[in-house]
């Protein structure tokens, strides 16, 4: 079971897809913490994150080709738009897209909550523009990715509410394996 955890920044991604991983005894990528990792090698990329633009498609490429596993993983992040979706669908076979549907307030009250987490990506002038960026590239992928692959997930509700919604769905698309 491959799934990709979406959504905008503050959506739960992170933690969601580490109880989920755990849950289902998969492999759990945080594409943003893999960057943030990488960032401290690389001053261009801290720089640019600090920004809030995105990371360059190359590295991102090669952080997600790493992350393959028979098992399966869950990812958190990626793909981040509709150009990623295709490597996604390739390197994962039977990817699921999980849409954490979140109101934008949720979301900005959940950044603001991560206080022993300093970001500079979380600074209110960044992350408007990285709540901007989201918002148009999930409508994209939304879109290209269709109904048969992507799944719209409440995320306003608890974590626990959220992690109950996608192992129902989950265990229906097992299920009907069978």
């Amino acid at each position: 079971m491959n799934i990709a955890l979406l959504g905008l920044p503050g959506a739960g991604k992170t933690t969601v897809g580490a109880i989920l991983a755990q849950r289902l005894n998969l492999h759990h990528l945080a594409l943003g913490d893999l960057l943030r990792q990488q960032s401290h090698e690389n001053i261009d990329l801290r720089d640019a994150l600090a920004r809030g633009d995105m990371a360059p498609e190359s590295l991102v490429e090669k952080l997600i080709g790493r992350a393959a596993s028979p098992a399966g993983v869950v990812l958190d992040g990626f793909p981040r738009h509709a150009a990623q979706l295709p490597l996604a669908l390739q390197t994962f076979p039977g990817l699921r897209l999980a849409l954490l549907d979140v109101d934008l307030s949720v979301a900005r009250s959940r950044i603001a909550s991560r206080s022993s987490i300093e970001r500079p990506e979380d600074s209110p002038h960044v992350l408007d523009a990285r709540m901007r960026l989201a918002h148009a590239q999930l409508a994209d992928l939304e879109e290209a990715a269709g109904p048969h692959v992507l799944w719209r997930i409440g995320g306003n509700a608890s974590v626990r509410e959220i992690v109950d919604e996608l192992l129902c769905r989950i265990d229906r698309v097992e299920r009907s394996k069978d």
